[in-house]
């Protein structure tokens, strides 16, 4: 790939961008799993966004 206008190589920088947006991406896939998974946590964690954006859901058309 080459070098950029300052002599930095493209293809590290792109590889290392890639790994912030793949552990980002890996990290919120577990949460998700962990949040669907757990029976307790769910039925809390939904009780809690109905409490505070029941309001705004329900007059949305």
């Amino acid at each position: 790939m080459g070098t950029d206008q300052l002599g930095r190589c493209i293809f590290s920088r792109l590889i290392f961008g890639v790994r912030t947006s793949l552990a980002t991406a890996v990290a919120a896939t577990v949460l998700m799993v962990l949040i669907a998974r757990g029976g307790h946590f769910n039925c809390a964690l939904t009780r809690v966004v109905d409490k505070k954006f029941g309001p705004l859901i329900y007059c949305l058309p």
